[in-house]
């Protein structure tokens, strides 16, 4: 319930948090301020999902947790963004406008996602709540980590398709790092070296993996790629609810691009998600 009531008071203090200029204003040119009522409607639900589990109808209490981490991670939307740009700005690494952050957005951002993932942790805390299958689940995060990797060196080498115009980007040698971590990562969760070490590792073969980390890693990551990759959902949503139009519209054939980047992570995100949750029910002591 704290987490939940952390969201109200950042809401609460937002004004009083100075605002970017309207050209600066990163998150309200791409769509991804949530509406107030939005945000609170859904803390409003998490304390009452709480206040009810405790006392009464915990079935009740569920419907209504699950309809306030879908508002809460709705309202988080392009909180990752918020912390590259924070990076920049407090490291002091030159990075011209992209150093700018929207604190005032950022803050509620913050609180609605740790909500969220408090409601979500309650949520899998029922035992009915449990995933089968978890194997293939792990193939299938690590089939689609390779989706934007993949895509970003086929436009390197030369490759046309769903190629925003303009793009010169040499060899991505991050996203290739993080298809290598993303596949990894998956995997560990569903193969036996995801619980214990390989015998050929020296000093620390055949000894125990530390539970926490593969599941601590999955979560961070299941969340980073799920508040990234429905960005363009909540984004459209906002713009419904404010009556304005959503910017990568007008991105003309980009727009596909978007499409098949975004739907890629979260989906990557959900099966990485259910993957974790799997490995964290079987191996539960």
């Amino acid at each position: 319930m704290a987490a939940c009531v952390a969201v109200v008071v950042a809401a609460a203090v937002r004004p009083w948090i100075p605002e970017l200029p309207e050209d600066l204003d990163y998150a309200r040119h791409y769509g991804y301020t949530t509406p107030i009522w939005i945000t609170l409607a859904g803390a409003g639900a998490g304390i009452a999902a709480m206040t009810v589990l405790t006392t009464w109808r915990r079935r009740v209490g569920l419907v209504l947790a699950s309809v306030a981490a879908f508002l809460l991670l709705w309202t988080s939307g392009g909180l990752v963004l918020d912390g590259f740009r924070a990076f920049f700005n407090l490291t002091g690494i030159p990075a011209g406008t992209f150093s700018v952050v929207d604190w005032r957005g950022a803050a509620v951002r913050a609180a609605a996602l740790g909500a969220a993932a408090v409601l979500v942790a309650v949520l899998l805390a029922d035992r009915k709540n449990r995933v089968a299958g978890g194997a293939w689940l792990g193939y299938t995060a690590c089939a689609l980590a390779f989706v934007y990797p993949l895509l970003k060196i086929y436009w390197a080498a030369g490759g046309a398709f769903l190629r925003p115009a303009g793009y010169d980007e040499t060899l991505p040698v991050a996203e290739m790092i993080m298809l290598v971590g993303g596949g990894v990562l998956s995997l560990l969760l569903v193969q036996r070296w995801g619980r214990v070490l390989p015998s050929w590792l020296p000093l620390v073969g055949e000894h125990s993996v530390p539970r926490l980390l593969p599941i601590t890693t999955g979560w961070l990551v299941s969340a980073v790629l799920l508040n990234q990759g429905l960005l363009p959902v909540f984004g459209l949503l906002n713009s419904a609810l404010l009556r304005t139009r959503p910017v990568f519209v007008d991105a003309g054939a980009s727009v596909w691009a978007v499409g098949v980047v975004y739907l890629g992570w979260a989906l990557f995100g959900l099966a990485l998600a259910g993957a974790t949750l799997a490995y964290q029910q079987q191996t539960r002591r």
